[in-house]
């Protein structure tokens, strides 16, 4: 489940990236703590305080104000800000469904299968969609395998 949740965010990323501005992904996107903490309270019996509550309501405002009002600039879109507001609640899906499964398998094991599961879910998502999967020489994919492998999976292990 964590990795195809997983592939499924990367895509609905990168797909709203191409559809509007980078400042409205970043922005949406970072109301991913706000969402978990009104799950995480229910879900895992952690206290929430009121504290948190009212600045979560705050940075919802705040990006509503600022992704609203940046729709008269050339360039934004509002089907970019669905795409990553889809990409906001399927990451705070993948977020929560990978501590709850945390509970049962160790870290490796869990992010080892989790980007393999994520990269046949981004492949199948690259080869249905028509993408241009053969454009890197062969000289690169040495150099995309250690991203993929390095920083991509040691890095989520770390």
């Amino acid at each position: 489940m964590g990795g195809l949740l997983f592939g499924v965010h990367q895509w609905l990323f990168f797909s709203s990236l191409k559809a509007t501005s980078v400042s409205d992904v970043s922005i949406i996107g970072s109301l991913q703590p706000a969402f978990v903490l009104l799950v995480a309270g229910p879900m895992f019996g952690e206290r929430i305080g009121s504290t948190a509550i009212a600045w979560s309501i705050v940075a919802l405002l705040g990006t509503a104000l600022v992704v609203v009002g940046g729709h008269g600039m050339p360039g934004l879109s509002a089907r970019g800000d669905l795409l990553a507001a889809g990409n906001l609640f399927v990451f705070t899906t993948y977020f929560l469904a990978s501590k709850r499964i945390r509970e049962n398998v160790g870290a490796t094991a869990y992010v080892v299968g989790m980007t393999t599961v994520s990269g046949i879910v981004i492949a199948a998502i690259c080869f249905a969609t028509g993408q241009d999967v053969l454009s890197p020489r062969s000289s690169d994919w040495p150099s995309l395998l250690g991203l993929a492998l390095l920083s991509g999976t040691l890095g989520h292990v770390l």
